[in-house]
């Protein structure tokens, strides 16, 4: 379990398996959240929302992970963004932090992996 402050989530995730997964992790950790289906809805939730951290899928419909990190960097947002993506190869995960990802996670993750990017990335 995360440490006791509320934390709010914002999960970006198009794939309705892995909403799934995340939010029985994330349930677990006894957090508050919300999930999106693609880039455009996070950035449409982080800017009316206020969030703790974020889980972006890198690969999504209308709007990927990589172009919403960009519009929240661009709106001054120091906000947590965690990639979350199948591809860990050191180019994807170059560019992610250049456009201002703060970390990754690749996928399959476990509910260890989620709670220990909280723990680390959310300030007490």
């Amino acid at each position: 379990m995360v440490d006791k402050k509320i934390i709010n989530v914002l999960v970006a995730e198009d794939n309705e398996i892995n909403q799934r997964l995340i939010s029985t992790i994330l349930k677990k950790l006894e957090v508050t959240f919300d999930i999106v289906n693609d880039g455009a809805e996070c950035v449409e939730y982080a800017l009316k929302n206020s969030y703790d951290i974020i889980f972006m899928d890198i690969q999504m419909p209308n709007m990927n992970g990589y172009e919403a990190t960009k519009i929240i960097r661009q709106k001054n947002m120091s906000i947590p963004i965690i990639s979350i993506s199948a591809n860990s190869f050191e180019d994807d995960v170059k560019k992610g932090k250049d456009i201002g990802m703060s970390d990754y996670i690749t996928k399959p993750y476990s509910k260890n992996e989620i709670e220990n990017k909280i723990n680390q990335w959310v300030k007490k």
